[in-house]
């Protein structure tokens, strides 16, 4: 039995702690007006209790309706979710299976893809050949295409 966290080794220690320090005399007295203490304590946490029940209750009420609602609105939608979620999911394995290549033709284009061993040497491309994607033009530049960058000097030499 634990009473906020003292247990019952601890209110005996701190009993014969109160013994020792306050004396047999003193130790009644105390033990009175700590039981008075705690008695007030007690009955001003329920005068507190009671007022605010008096005055938050109906605000109380409608909340707990409110919460209520949202509870059950919040199962309708998973279980909404889940309706939609199951045939999406069949939806999606079924374009899996139909784009996904059957495992025999697969595993027989597999067979037939020549190694980088097995690939003939006429397949090799030289390394001076030009890419199709990007050609580099070897011709010179007209003048009328040329970047036009001149220096002082150049314009000097014209005149």
């Amino acid at each position: 039995m634990n009473i906020l966290g003292v247990g019952p080794l601890e209110l005996l220690l701190i009993l014969v702690l109160a013994i020792i320090f306050l004396g047999p005399d003193e130790l009644p007295h105390v033990a009175r007006k700590l039981a008075q203490a705690l008695k007030e304590l007690q009955s001003l946490t329920s005068e507190v209790s009671t007022w605010a029940q008096k005055e938050f209750g109906p605000e109380l009420e409608e909340l707990n309706k409110v919460s209520q609602e949202l509870k059950e609105t919040s199962e309708k939608v998973r279980q909404a979710q889940q309706v939609v979620q199951n045939p999406a999911r069949a939806v999606e394995e079924e374009v899996k299976r139909m784009v996904a290549p059957p495992e025999s033709s697969a595993q027989a284009a597999a067979d037939e893809t020549p190694t980088a061993e097995e690939a003939p040497a006429q397949q090799a491309v030289p390394e001076d050949a030009p890419t199709p994607l990007v050609q580099a033009s070897t011709r010179p530049l007209s003048p009328l295409s040329a970047p036009a960058t001149s220096t002082p000097a150049d314009d000097e030499e014209q005149a």
